[in-house]
C-alpha cells in the first residue's frame, strides 16, 4: 500500500511539472467602449503586440511581437516560452526582472490611422511568474 501511495504521488508530481514547463505565456485583453468604436467597413479588426524587457539586466527579451487579430476578437495569448525561458535559464546575469509593455490597436487594414489605441506597462514578473502565465491588466478602450 506504501509502495502505491508513493508511485500515485511521483506521477502526479510528474504530471503538475510537465503541465507548468507549457505555460510561458502572456495573455493580452482589451474591451471597446464608449467613442471607441468601429465604423461597418471590411478590414476591421486589432493589432496587439507585446515587448518583454529584463530591468535588472538591461535586456530586452521579446521585442515587438505583434500579432492581427478579427474585429471580434477581444483577447490574445502570446507564447513566449523559447525566449523568456531561455533568459531565465542564462548564466552569469542578474535574476531577471521582467517589465511586459502590451499595446493593442484598434483600425481598418486599409487605414494606416489607428481608430484608437491602449497601452500597458505591468512591472515586476520573474522568471516563476511567467512558468506559470502572465496575465496583462483588462485594456479599455474609451
Amino acid at each position: 500500500m506504501k509502495k502505491l501511495l508513493i508511485l500515485s504521488a511521483i506521477f502526479l508530481f510528474g504530471i503538475f511539472s510537465v503541465s507548468a514547463q507549457n505555460a510561458w505565456e502572456v495573455f493580452v485583453e482589451w474591451e471597446t467602449t464608449g467613442d471607441c468604436q468601429f465604423e461597418d467597413e471590411p478590414g476591421n479588426g486589432f493589432k496587439v503586440a507585446i515587448t518583454v524587457y529584463d530591468v535588472a539586466n538591461d535586456m530586452v527579451v521579446v521585442n515587438n511581437d505583434v500579432m492581427d487579430v478579427s474585429e471580434t476578437t477581444f483577447s490574445y495569448t502570446f507564447d513566449v516560452q523559447s525566449e523568456v525561458q531561455y533568459h531565465c535559464n542564462l548564466t552569469g546575469i542578474e535574476i531577471p526582472d521582467f517589465i511586459v509593455y502590451a499595446a493593442v490597436y484598434m483600425g481598418n487594414s486599409g487605414s494606416l490611422e489607428p481608430i484608437c489605441m491602449k497601452k500597458s506597462t505591468t512591472p515586476d514578473f520573474d522568471c516563476q511568474d511567467f512558468s506559470v502565465g502572465v496575465p496583462i491588466p483588462t485594456l479599455y478602450f474609451d
